[in-house]
C-alpha cells in the first residue's frame, strides 16, 4: 500500500550531440508548464495537482482533473490529497528535532526508547531505521496483516502485528525499504515526546510552518478528494481502491496535504528554516553499509541524480493516491505533485517541466513545409534488440515509422527528437565513427538505443 521509492540509477546526462547539424533550424521554442501538464492529465478524470518553486517564487501551480468523478468537483490547489510515503520525510524531521533537543540519540538502539517491542527490533539504531538499513522486514509483504488493515487499530496493536516476523538480517548488511521501521519511529516519537504522533507534528511542524491544510490520519470534509485506481489494460476506467485504514500507515504514510502546503514544507526544509545545518546535512547524506557501500537514501529522503543533477526526493503511493517531491539543489527548484489516481505518477510531468525550464531538454524546432532543411536524424535504424524503424520527413512533420504504424515526433535541437508529451528524448551521436541514437530517460539517464544503418536527405515538402 505504501510504495517503495524508486531506486534510480542515473548515468551521465548529455544534452549536446557530437554530430553537428549542417544547418540551423528555426524557430526554436519550448513548451509552457501548463501545456506540459495537460499532456499528463485528463480534465474529465481523476488528475494531478502540481507546484514548482524557485526560491520564494512560484513558477507554476496548477491542477487538472476531478477531485470527485461522481460529482464532477474539480481538483484545485486547495484540494487535500494523501501524500503516502512522503510522510517519511516529516517523520525523519520530527526525529531530528528531538535529536536537536538531546532527547534522542540517532546512533542509539531503538530499544533505548521503545521497550515494548520484540528483542530482534531493539538493537538497530534510530539512524539505521531512518535509512532503511536496519534489516527490518516490510509488513506490506506479510499476508497475515492483509486481512486486518481495513480496520482501525491503535498504535500498540499495529506494532504488535507488524513485528511478529523476525528481522531479515543484522543491520548494515543491505538496504531494505521498510514501512515497519517507520511505524516504529512513530512509536519512538510518541514515547519520547509524550504526545501522539499527530499532536507532535501539529505542534512542532504544521502549526509553526503555517501548514493549515496538512493533516495526519484524515482528510477533513473541506476540499476532500476521492482516490481512485486505474488499470493500464483498461484505459479510461477508474476503480475504487482497496480500503486500508490510515492507522496502519501511521508515521510511514498517513499524512494528507495540499500542493501549496507540501511545497512550503520542502522549501523551508531545504533552505534551513526547520532543522539546524548539522541536522540537515546528516539528513541529506547517503547512508553506508558495513562494507562501506553507499545507499541512495539518507534520513527520510532519497538522494541521487535525476535529469543529470543531484536531487533530494521522495515519492509515495497509498490506495487511490500517488505523490512526488524533489529538490534540485543546483537550480534551487522544488517540485511537488499529487494525484488522486493511484495509477498516475506525477513525477514524469514535473521532470518534463523542470527539464524544459532549465533547458536540459533540447528545445523543440518547428519546420517550415516549403523549406529544404537538412535533418541529420533522417534514415533507417536498428534497435539494440534488432527491431528496425525509419525517421523521415513529410512536409512540416518529422515521422517515425516502425512495425505497427507511424507517428509524428518532435524535432529538437542538437539532432534530437522526442515523442509527443514525453520529456524523454533521443539524440544522434557519433560513437567511434558510427552514428547511434542515445536514449535519455529523465529518471535513469542515458543508454544506447539504436544505430543508423542508412541515411537519407530530405527535400522541401517531401
Amino acid at each position: 500500500m505504501i510504495s517503495k521509492s524508486l531506486n534510480v540509477k542515473c548515468n551521465s546526462f548529455k544534452v549536446s550531440a557530437l554530430l553537428a547539424a549542417a544547418s540551423v533550424l528555426s524557430p526554436v521554442y519550448g513548451a509552457s508548464f501548463s501545456e506540459i501538464h495537460q499532456c499528463y492529465a485528463n480534465k474529465r478524470s481523476a488528475g494531478t495537482s502540481i507546484q514548482i518553486t524557485k526560491g520564494n517564487q512560484v513558477l507554476y501551480s496548477g491542477a487538472i482533473g476531478l477531485a470527485n468523478v461522481s460529482t464532477g468537483e474539480r481538483l484545485d490547489q486547495d484540494s487535500v490529497l494523501d501524500i503516502g510515503s512522503i510522510t517519511k520525510t516529516y517523520t525523519a524531521v520530527a526525529v531530528l528535532l528531538l535529536s536537536e533537543e538531546k532527547k534522542v540519540n540517532l546512533d542509539a538502539p531503538l530499544g533505548t526508547y521503545v521497550k515494548s517491542i520484540p528483542d530482534g527490533y531493539k538493537h538497530a539504531t534510530v539512524a539505521q531505521i531512518l535509512s532503511h538499513i536496519a534489516g527490518f522486514p516490510d509488513y506490506l509483504n506479510d499476508s497475515r496483516v492483509w486481512g486486518l488493515w481495513h480496520r482501525d487499530r491503535g498504535l500498540d496493536r499495529v506494532v504488535k502485528s507488524i513485528t511478529r516476523r523476525r528481522p531479515y538480517q543484522e543491520p548494515l548488511n543491505s538496504y531494505e525499504y521498510s514501512n515497519t521501521g517507520y511505524i516504529l519511529l512513530g512509536k519512538l516519537i510518541e514515547e519520547v515526546s509524550g504526545l501522539s504522533y499527530r499532536e507532535f507534528l501539529q505542534q512542532r511542524i504544521f502549526k509553526p510552518l503555517k501548514l493549515n491544510n496538512t493533516y495526519v490520519f484524515e482528510q477533513p470534509a473541506k476540499h476532500k478528494t476521492v482516490g481512485y485506481f486505474s488499470d493500464p489494460k483498461v484505459p479510461g476506467k477508474l476503480y475504487h481502491p482497496e480500503k486500508v485504514s490510515r492507522t496502519w500507515m501511521h508515521a510511514a504514510g498517513a499524512i494528507s496535504s495540499t500542493v501549496a502546503d507540501l511545497s512550503q514544507f520542502f522549501v523551508m526544509l531545504n533552505t534551513g528554516k526547520i532543522l539546524s545545518e548539522s541536522s540537515y546535512q546528516r539528513m541529506v547524506k547517503k547512508a553506508k553499509l558495513s562494507d562501506g557501500t553507499e545507499v541512495d537514501y539518507g534520513l527520510g529522503v532519497n538522494i541521487n541524480e535525476i535529469i543529470g543533477v543531484p536531487t533530494i526526493y521522495h515519492e509515495g503511493r497509498v490506495p487511490g493516491y500517488t505523490s512526488w517531491s524533489a529538490y534540485f539543489k543546483d537550480f534551487g527548484i522544488n517540485v511537488v505533485g499529487l494525484s488522486n489516481n493511484e495509477g498516475i505518477h506525477p513525477g514524469p510531468a514535473t521532470l518534463h517541466m523542470v527539464a524544459e525550464y532549465t533547458k536540459l531538454l533540447p528545445a523543440r524546432i518547428s519546420l517550415a513545409e516549403d523549406t529544404a532543411t537538412e535533418i541529420a536524424l533522417l534514415g533507417n535504424y536498428q534497435k539494440t534488440d534488432g527491431e528496425r524503424f525509419e525517421i523521415k520527413r513529410s512536409g512540416a512533420d518529422l515521422i517515425l515509422v516502425e512495425e505497427g504504424g507511424e507517428e509524428v515526433i518532435e524535432l529538437r535541437e542538437n539532432n534530437s527528437y522526442s515523442h509527443k508529451c514525453s520529456g524523454n528524448f533521443f539524440t544522434l551521436e557519433n560513437n567511434g565513427g558510427e552514428a547511434v541514437l542515445m536514449f535519455t530517460d529523465l529518471y535513469r539517464g542515458q543508454s544506447t538505443y539504436a544505430k543508423r544503418v542508412s541515411q537519407q536527405v530530405a527535400q522541401a515538402g517531401s
